[in-house]
């Protein structure tokens, strides 16, 4: 199941994917791949750095950081994902007499 495989996980990484906002939504870190090869339509949020000098002590950056940040991290992925924002609104409107 997808849900498991990303909570435990200690690190998300990707490009272009709603997965990594999925994965800030539960807590956990994301590092986005950033490369002049591809267009990118990727999230803003996250730790982003190019494709071409990823390394290790990046990416255990990136989870030291996002441990300490989950709370924060959680609220930013639900927003981007728009969980936040209800998909219609109920209210009264005046009876006319």
């Amino acid at each position: 199941p997808f849900r498991e495989d990303i909570m435990n996980a200690a690190v998300v990484v990707g490009m272009n994917t709603t997965i990594l906002e999925e994965a800030m939504a539960m807590g956990r870190a994301a590092v986005v791949l950033d490369s002049s090869r591809y267009l990118s339509f990727g999230t803003h949020l996250g730790f982003h750095i190019s494709l071409s000098n990823v390394s290790i002590d990046f990416v255990e950056h990136a989870i030291d950081k996002s441990v300490r940040m989950q709370d924060i991290l959680k609220v930013q992925g639900r927003e981007a994902l728009g969980l936040n924002h209800p998909v219609a609104r109920v209210v009264q409107t005046p009876t006319l007499l």
